[in-house]
């Protein structure tokens, strides 16, 4: 059982000076911020903005702009920051799209390093609930961990267990998945199930042995409210 309650209330509010990067280093302008607590901003040309935070408080920040994955981070104010209050965040460039013919015939599609969606029939719906029909729009975006600056990996190296307990965790390479119809988003009806395949690329685990073909790794998925990640089990190493 999770219990949430309301976070304290801020003492005050800071600005906060933040800049946008893409995986190259170079300022990316144009991004979107979103933060829980309700501010908002844009990046410059020269990829900073500035943001009111409440101190002492975690926030999340979303980033979003067309064309790149999604990022989420977390950010607290120190209790203890002036002027100096800052951050900077990497994002990274979404793969193309993809195109299933028909929703309500299911299919498969592959894309970078081995990453995949297997859908079943009838397996979507849009956000309303309503069964998809006709073409649909996937892309899939591999987060390369061992790239300068994680990749661009998105939330915190945290995740929250099955038992509420909270720990470190270690990547080995992320995946969005990203699908839509017409440009509004759909997602897997209750009940259905699709199949995803994602590479890795780190080739051992943290004792320094070889991943083998039937190891067994956790399974992740960001929570892109809070930032962490929650456990959803095991996945299988399959090449």
């Amino acid at each position: 059982l999770v219990t949430v309650t309301a976070a304290p209330a801020a003492v005050r509010t800071q600005s906060v000076a933040g800049k946008v990067l893409a995986l190259d280093g170079a300022a990316l302008a144009d991004v979107t911020v979103t933060a829980t607590g309700g501010a908002t901003a844009t990046s410059a040309s020269d990829g900073s903005l500035s943001l009111m935070l409440g101190v002492g408080i975690p926030q999340t920040l979303r980033f979003t702009r067309a064309g790149f994955a999604t990022q989420v981070q977390t950010f607290t104010v120190p209790t203890s920051s002036g002027s100096d209050a800052r951050f900077d965040v990497v994002m990274l460039p979404q793969q193309p799209q993809q195109t299933l013919a028909d929703a309500s015939a299911g299919g498969t599609l592959s894309g970078k390093d081995g990453a995949q969606i297997a859908l079943p029939a009838n397996a979507l719906v849009s956000a309303s609930g309503a069964a998809v029909t006709g073409a649909v729009q996937i892309s899939m975006t591999p987060v390369d961990v061992t790239e300068p600056r994680a990749g661009g990996f998105p939330g915190r190296f945290e995740g929250i267990n099955a038992d509420a307990s909270i720990s470190p965790i270690v990547s080995l390479g992320p995946t969005e998945f990203v699908l839509t119809q017409g440009g509004a988003p759909v997602q897997i009806a209750p009940g259905a199930s699709a199949t995803i395949t994602m590479p890795i690329y780190a080739d051992r685990d943290l004792d320094g042995r070889l991943f083998a073909v039937g190891d067994r790794i956790p399974l992740w998925s960001l929570d892109e409210q809070g930032g962490g990640w929650i456990n959803e089990g095991e996945g299988v190493l399959v090449a």
